[in-house]
């Protein structure tokens, strides 16, 4: 009777263990389980706060494009919507400054205004058209900027007046 005792608290004890692990077990899946649905919870609402970044910040595709794929041509769209729109600004103010100051010679400009000059003019002019220019850019609308049309090739004239405009601005 000693021995089926012995084996009885034995076999209760093993019982409990092996109920205590399953516990332990279920609780574990539970908790991966809930980890799992957080995360994918989580992961949802990035894709639906990406997808709105891409729609915000660029053109809705013609055809149904994934989003990674839309994702991958965001930054290069993001940078020629800049340039675009730093483009129409510079165009703006060119023609205003035109438009008031007939000694402006905008010819020279688009080719290369540089030629010809040292660098100590540059910086002067530099000096002095520094805070216009800063109050331009202060006045830029990022919804122009977002929302200018897009030319995938920008002609070399474009190129020239953006670098112009880039350069003043530094």
């Amino acid at each position: 009777m000693k021995v089926s005792q012995e084996v009885r608290e034995t076999t209760e004890a093993e019982a409990r263990k092996i109920s205590l692990a399953y516990d332990g077990a279920i609780a574990a899946q539970i908790q991966a389980e809930t980890s799992v649905k957080e995360r994918s919870t989580e992961l949802q609402g990035l894709r639906q706060l990406m997808g709105e970044v891409c729609n915000r910040l660029s053109p809705p595709p013609s055809t149904e494009v994934p989003l990674a794929k839309r994702l991958r041509a965001l930054p290069r769209h993001v940078v020629r919507v800049v340039l675009e729109g730093m483009y129409l600004r510079s165009s703006i103010a060119l023609g205003q400054m035109v438009s008031h100051f007939d000694e402006i010679d905008v010819i020279m400009i688009v080719e290369g205004y540089a030629a010809g000059w040292s660098e100590e003019e540059l910086d002067a002019i530099e000096e002095q058209v520094s805070p216009h220019v800063c109050s331009l850019a202060r006045q830029n609308d990022v919804k122009l900027l977002l929302t200018s049309p897009l030319n995938a090739e920008a002609p070399p004239a474009t190129l020239l007046r953006v670098s112009w405009t880039i350069f003043i601005c530094l």
